[in-house]
């Protein structure tokens, strides 16, 4: 029997959604939404994610626009680093969208596992990441809000980048937005900070800082409050992660330092371009290497 959303806060294991998914588990929470692991009846049994908007959201119009924006945005993209859109249901009780279910972590909690990374297991992660971004950018769409926890690892160390809520069309990016609608402070660049203003090279700053984390163990900036932090990320005076640790070497420190340059102009022009430049690091060669990251995922969970 198909479980009746307006009565639960959180849908009973066994349950079963839209007449097709059966409700196995439940895989996490954000602030308007909840997501469960179900199976799909309609395709051999085969393990879907179920994103359901809470029931206080689904009356606010701004989180339905969103909501339906973040599906939208993923249906315009196929590719192996992004989480795929399967389908959206809609009625008046609820709004709701299955797409492929990642058996991993995020990269933020991958992150959290140690306090910094390899040097080439950093490189093979960022490669993924701005290979994913090339899709959602080709696809002509500004993701806006990368950031580990937007980032998913499988068990295999496949990196799928997920939530595109706050995803807009090139058409659309250089409309001047909240802040608070438009990504997360520690990832966001200086002209969005302050223009409110996107477009790929904002994307591209959030994947350098993403670097630098990975290689120091620290968000670039990190200050004592929020205006400081802006006011330090504004006047870009970085330190080389090569300075903070004696392994990384000086070419990779000086790409993650173009890549956080605080004006765009300076940063990447493509995810395309940044990608082929860690790839011309030649860090990721030594053979097993992959083998071995895709051991440390499993082993996490």
């Amino acid at each position: 029997m198909d479980v009746d959303f307006e009565h639960y806060d959180r849908l009973p294991k066994g349950a079963v959604a839209f007449g097709r998914y059966v409700i196995l588990g439940f895989l996490g929470t954000g602030a308007s939404s909840v997501v469960y692991l179900c199976r799909d009846l309609h395709e051999r049994g085969r393990k879907i994610a179920l994103k359901v908007l809470r029931k206080e959201s689904a009356y606010d119009p701004h989180m339905v626009r969103r909501f339906r924006n973040e599906i939208n945005a993923s249906y315009r993209i196929t590719h192996p680093n992004v989480v795929r859109a399967l389908q959206l249901y809609t009625n008046s009780k609820c709004e709701a969208y299955a797409m492929e279910y990642v058996d991993g972590q995020s990269l933020g909690e991958y992150i959290a596992s140690s306090p910094t990374l390899l040097i080439k297991e950093t490189c093979a992660l960022l490669e993924q990441i701005c290979s994913g971004t090339q899709a959602i950018h080709g696809a002509g769409l500004v993701h806006r809000d990368l950031k580990p926890d937007n980032i998913l690892v499988s068990r295999a160390a496949n990196l799928k980048i997920c939530d595109f809520n706050t995803a807009l069309s090139f058409s659309r990016t250089q409309e001047a937005h909240e802040i608070g609608e438009i990504g997360t402070l520690e990832y966001m660049s200086p002209e969005v900070i302050t223009t409110g203003r996107a477009d790929p090279r904002s994307d591209i700053y959030a994947i350098g800082v993403m670097g630098y984390q990975m290689l120091t163990g620290k968000i670039p900036y990190k200050a004592n409050s929020e205006e400081q932090h802006v006011k330090l990320k504004i006047r870009g005076r970085l330190k080389s992660p090569s300075l903070l640790r004696k392994d990384c070497p000086r070419d990779l420190g000086q790409l993650i330092l173009r890549a956080c340059s605080s004006d765009p102009n300076k940063r990447f022009f493509t995810a395309r371009e940044m990608q082929i430049a860690l790839q011309r690091l030649d860090l990721n060669k030594r053979p097993g290497f992959l083998e071995r990251l895709a051991e440390k995922a499993s082993s996490l969970r």
